[in-house]
């Protein structure tokens, strides 16, 4: 639901804008086999002492554990809903109509909710409730909370519900044609009453500031800086049902911070672009750092990156031609890749060609993209500590990055895919304006590639076994027809 009512040309006739939403997401999983059927056979004499207490162990015999012992929340079905309801309102008061320069003021509110309805009654406790275990012993609820964050007995609700409130305060204004400053701040408070039946609130406030300066008609440079802050919220569904993920007591809120300076130059045959910028992110908040325990982040990442790119433009054929590359970093290395941060790539190269032909309304477009391969050893943000006697680096981890702590070797070979657009589209005057028709060729060679960006990572507390360090390999040639029309 949205109104809009425009501004008119002075301040005490502002502009609004108010935007109400809700949306119902429900995902359903089902084990593909028997969570009780045998998920391995082995020696008893082969067992470590933890799978003889654990597993279905028979002395001189077999241990023969299912699919459940290995990984219980893996073999329970799910049933997960996502609810997000919320409002927006801007409001923007006109300073001087002639260089655009304003004054804007807005509120936001946000609710999450994620609970998984497949979670049995039986499986919810409330603190200090008694009960009566599988081993038919009596146990108190949430009781080992503090002492043991992976006691199996700990209560939760299985729901998560949060709420976000907001608000900001921003302008610009423009003294001089050539010049416009421009300044905010805004204020969120995250509210969250998580699984384990545990309330909890965050806040920060974010400032931000731009600088415009326009020398000549064709150029612009630009220099900004922002803050944002983020606290708390529901996480992944299908961690409603896990006991043994939980929230740290005191988390603290995330602050991110990007300072960028552009450089845009636009003309009738030629537009170009420049930028570079630097990331700042601090007490980043993870699940998966300290064992399944929602907390904040120790490491602070630093991330810098740059593209320069351009267009060239004639009659009906246009060439965009681009360069770009970031640095996600933390303690001085390049990061190993995450599941919740940035995947480190190479530098990526874009050419884009496309032509219209006149007077049929079609267009046709080639883009292709280069990325350079990569092989480096990268700081594992999950486990700090890779390379000690409990978790001893791999014979390829310590030959190629030494017995530094936390290092894992990456390598990711590098790749080019192009892909073939047509689209074509009516004259503006015919009956049949609005229509489109498109066809898209996607991978038109059929290179075999794994996307870069794609977390070469399965498991945060495996971070040295060759298995697991392989990412999901992109489709081959693939198409795609799609028929739009607009009234």
């Amino acid at each position: 639901l949205q109104y809009k009512r425009e501004a008119g040309n002075s301040f005490g006739d502002p502009r609004l804008d108010f935007t109400l939403y809700t949306s119902i997401r429900n995902a359903q999983f089902d084990p593909l086999f028997d969570p009780n059927g045998v998920y391995a056979k082995f020696p008893t004499s082969l067992a470590t002492a933890w799978e003889k207490e654990n597993y279905p162990c028979v002395e001189g015999g077999y241990c023969t554990p299912s699919f459940s012992d290995v990984d219980k929340p893996s073999s329970q079905p799910r049933n997960l809903f996502l609810n997000n309801t919320g409002l927006n309102l801007k409001v923007a008061h006109v300073i001087d109509e002639a260089t655009d320069s304003l004054f804007e003021y807005g509120f936001n509110y946000q609710n999450l909710s994620v609970f998984d309805a497949r979670i049995p009654k039986s499986e919810l406790y409330r603190p200090n409730q008694v009960y009566t275990d599988d081993k038919g012993q009596k146990q108190i609820a949430c009781s080992l909370v503090d002492n043991n964050p992976n006691d199996p007995t700990l209560c939760q609700r299985g729901k998560a519900n949060g709420n976000i409130y907001g608000g900001y305060v921003q302008a610009n204004y423009s003294p001089h044609k050539i010049i416009t400053f421009g300044a905010g701040v805004r204020w969120d408070a995250y509210t969250l009453y998580d699984k384990d039946w545990n309330h909890r609130y965050t806040q920060g406030f974010s400032p931000s500031a731009a600088l415009v300066l326009s020398p000549i008609e064709p150029l612009s440079l630009k220099i900004t800086y922002s803050q944002v802050t983020r606290g708390v919220m529901p996480g992944d569904g299908v961690y409603m049902r896990q006991n043994d993920l939980r929230y740290a007591k005191n988390i603290k809120p995330e602050v991110g911070s990007n300072a960028e300076f552009n450089i845009d130059y636009s003309s009738q045959y030629f537009s170009g672009r420049a930028a570079a910028f630097y990331q700042a992110l601090d007490n980043f908040i993870s699940q998966y750092a300290q064992n399944l325990i929602v907390t904040n982040l120790s490491q602070a990442i630093r991330i810098y990156g740059y593209e320069v790119g351009g267009t060239f433009r004639y009659k009906g054929v246009s060439l965009n031609v681009g360069i770009s590359r970031t640095w996600p970093t933390t303690r001085g290395y390049l990061m190993a890749d995450s599941y919740e941060l940035a995947a480190s790539t190479g530098n990526v190269f874009i050419i884009k060609l496309d032509y219209t032909i006149p007077k049929t309304g079609i267009n046709l477009a080639w883009l292709s993209r280069f990325v350079t391969g990569l092989d480096y050893c990268g700081f594992d943000i999950y486990l700090p500590n890779y390379g000690t006697a409990e978790k001893p680096k791999t014979p390829t981890d310590l030959a190629k990055c030494g017995s530094k702590l936390g290092l894992v070797h990456m390598h990711k070979p590098g790749y080019g895919v192009s892909n073939f657009y047509i689209n074509w589209s009516p004259k503006t005057k015919s009956r049949w304006k609005g229509l489109l028709l498109s066809a898209v060729f996607n991978n038109v060679f059929n290179k075999f590639y794994v996307d870069q960006t794609s977390p070469y990572v399965m498991s945060p507390d495996m971070p040295g076994t060759d298995a697991i360090k392989r990412a999901i390999a992109e489709p081959g040639f693939n198409a795609r027809f799609e028929v739009a029309y607009k009234w």
